[in-house]
């Protein structure tokens, strides 16, 4: 694991959250989850966690 890596996650569900709120702001939440290396695949599970970066 290099320094830039981590094992911590977060929820689908809390991701799904962040990028309301983003919308909500104005904000292209599809363009805001490609910039954090968040999949749209990876959100189809609402238990799902995914890594954070």
């Amino acid at each position: 694991m290099t320094k830039s890596q981590t094992d911590d996650t977060l929820s689908v569900a809390t991701i799904d959250l962040i990028l309301f709120v983003a919308r909500q702001q104005g904000i292209d939440s599809d363009v805001l989850a490609h910039a954090v290396g968040v999949n749209p695949d990876q959100l189809h599970d609402p238990d799902g966690r995914v890594f954070i970066r």
